[in-house]
């Protein structure tokens, strides 16, 4: 049958191409098509529809998926949302920026490919205006799905605006004809071909003839299937929540349309220490009760965190690793060691890496470059940052001769101040050389310039420009007394009622300009030892004043009372969101 429009029903998917949203998405767009809900009311009460079915406030941030000239966009700007926006059409993101005014971000990208490296994650992301099911199958749009999942945070939310596929079955309009002004006429014919409305569209100016022949389809979709969609790629507590039109216009796609919601809840595996295994840095060999206790906090407080589920494996073999990990990330909370081995802690992200299972934490390269202290202040060193006076002792080698006293003796490897009590600092040579062979048992040994200035920590969390400082802790070792040796030791750790863990004292600095410069080294030691998402830098001053590094520690101690949970605290932040944050900042890196 022939409509009028010079070619037969039956032609109109020969002139469809899989590419066709590539191009029709002009300004011609915005005078036919777009023109119809450009209208403020409709967008606002599309805009109502959305924040009446979602949990977010001002200025959490929103994502807008195909955005287009961006209406949505500015409207969430207007009430204060943080927004950005993704479209294919390198026009309506230039429409959408003027319209903006220089708020918000927009970027041109296939939407498939947005990815959080570029964008960050978001407490909602969204597609309305009917967007969804452009692209040449099924597979394509579960493609855009898939990158809207990774682009949601743990807890956000996906909504979508869909063309109600079972109605427009029914009701959709073959042949259609519309004004544009005086001078101006849109006549639209469209077909149903398998699960896809097709739909020809020519803009015809009655003084200039024919402006426009173009051809564009849409995925027809149910409201099961769409939910069905949503639960593959991994979406939870999927259901739709409203419906939407355009009255007294017959735009097709437009006229009737659903709302579906899905909920982005993240799959972390934790791993664990194995509490059944003996764990020589202890210092009962083993785990015990405060072991035990703050292994129950740790998993207290992730359950507060919405939009994770988490699993605990602390079975060490590659096969419990590979088996168990069925979710996005393995929280790396292992720092005993594989098999609570300290030396073979590097043991468990090369393990994992072998397996390719994506963690939070620094590589096996960064944990083998800090676990010598020697190798990692010399990187300090070439890097321009403070360093101690050092000297090394290898196994089976003489004490060096050595003339600057008081001296400070630790172990080369390890962290957890293994090896390091008060007969660490030495006066005269005949204390160095028993503190040099009390330590042989380590391994290499460290002869340093003792630092007896003030002592600082530094944490760091992120990755690149987005690494951020907690505040800065100092260590006040003023109610030691004087017959105490002022240094953070093992018995400052491990030994309960000791002076060290008895009368230390734990604050924020107040050393605004040293913050700023401690800050600084600790970003840049963070960079060139590899490290990532979270670490802890060790300082101290000497007797002049100035600061030198003691120690860089990834995958800093994770426990509700260390040192980073003591920064958070100091600066408002609790211990659960200290540990969420380590898990946002690898899923940012991961992607």
């Amino acid at each position: 049958m022939d409509n009028g429009l010079g070619e037969r029903s039956a032609d109109i998917e020969s002139k469809l191409r899989s590419d066709w949203w590539k191009t029709i998405f002009d300004a011609t767009y915005l005078v036919t098509d777009a023109d119809a809900v450009e209208a403020p009311e409709i967008t606002s009460a599309e805009v109502d529809a959305l924040l009446a079915s979602v949990d977010v406030a001002p200025p959490d941030t929103i994502l807008d998926l195909c955005c287009g000239q961006g209406r949505h966009c500015i409207a969430l700007l207007d009430r204060g949302y943080t927004v950005t926006g993704v479209d294919g059409s390198e026009f309506l993101i230039g429409v959408a920026k003027d319209r903006a005014g220089g708020r918000g971000r927009f970027f041109v990208n296939d939407v498939r490919r947005a990815h959080p490296k570029d964008l960050g994650q978001f407490k909602l992301v969204t597609m309305m205006g009917n967007s969804f099911g452009y692209l040449e199958d099924e597979n394509a749009d579960l493609d855009v799905l898939r990158a809207a999942h990774r682009l949601i945070e743990p807890g956000g939310t996906l909504y979508l605006d869909v063309a109600d596929g079972d109605w427009l079955r029914q009701n959709f309009s073959p042949a259609s004809w519309e004004w544009i002004g005086d001078n101006k006429m849109v006549a639209r014919e469209r077909k149903l071909s398998g699960d896809r409305l097709v739909s020809r569209e020519m803009v015809i100016d009655t003084h200039k003839g024919i402006e426009a022949d173009r051809t564009y389809a849409e995925r027809l979709y149910s409201r099961e299937r769409i939910c069905e969609l949503l639960r593959q790629v991994g979406f939870e507590d999927v259901r739709v929540v409203g419906s939407l039109g355009t009255s007294g216009y017959d735009p097709g796609m437009m006229a009737h349309r659903f709302t579906v919601v899905g909920t982005r809840v993240a799959q972390v595996t934790v791993l664990q220490g194995d509490p059944r295994l003996p764990d020589r840095v202890k210092p009962s060999g083993a785990f015990d009760a405060t072991d035990l206790d703050t292994v129950a906090r740790m998993k207290a407080a992730l359950t507060t965190l919405q939009g994770y589920r988490f699993s605990f494996v602390d079975d060490h073999t590659p096969e419990t690793f590979a088996a168990r990990h069925k979710g996005d990330v393995v929280l790396n909370l292992c720092d005993e060691g594989y098999r609570n081995d300290p030396r073979s802690e590097a043991l468990v992200p090369a393990i994992l890496d072998a397996l390719g299972i994506p963690y939070t934490g620094a590589p096996a390269s960064c944990l083998v470059l800090c676990y010598d202290k020697a190798i990692s202040r010399t990187l300090a060193a070439a890097v321009g940052v403070p360093v101690p006076e050092e000297m090394s002792v290898l196994p089976g080698q003489p004490v060096p001769p050595w003339s600057r006293f008081p001296a400070f003796v630790k172990p080369s490897f390890g962290d957890s101040s293994v090896g390091i009590d008060a007969t660490s600092l030495v006066h005269d040579r005949s204390a160095l050389e028993a503190a040099v062979e009390a330590r042989r048992c380590y391994g290499p040994v460290l002869i340093q310039e003792y630092l007896s200035g003030a002592e600082y920590t530094v944490g760091l969390l992120g990755n690149g420009d987005s690494l951020e400082a907690l505040p800065v802790l100092s260590v006040d070792y003023s109610d030691l007394g004087a017959d105490v040796v002022p240094i953070l030791g093992y018995e400052s750790k491990w030994i309960a009622g000791s002076p060290w863990w008895e009368r230390l004292k734990y604050r924020e600095s107040t050393s605004h300009p040293l913050n700023e410069r401690l800050i600084q080294f600790s970003k840049t030691l963070f960079a060139a030892l590899g490290c990532r998402d979270y670490a802890r830098f060790d300082w101290r001053c000497d007797s002049d004043g100035q600061p030198k590094l003691l120690e860089v520690n990834p995958n800093p101690g994770w426990c509700w009372d260390g040192k980073m949970a003591l920064m958070a605290e100091m600066g408002g932040k609790t211990y659960p969101w200290l540990l969420e944050q380590v898990i946002r900042s690898a899923a940012r890196r991961l992607g």
